[in-house]
């Protein structure tokens, strides 16, 4: 099965990202690297928002 390596949920067909030869859920990955805004938890997108 093609799941995330930190949570282990199936992708099913959702989008996923890879680090290191991992793959990641969104919500882990961005976790995991630091794309996540420290007050709002929310992803920054890097395209001004």
């Amino acid at each position: 099965h093609f799941v995330c390596a930190k949570c282990e949920k199936p992708f099913y067909g959702h989008r996923h990202y890879e680090k290191r030869g991992l793959a990641y859920c969104e919500t882990h990955y961005h976790q995991l690297f630091g794309n996540l805004c420290f007050v709002c938890n929310q992803v920054i997108s890097g395209d001004g928002e």
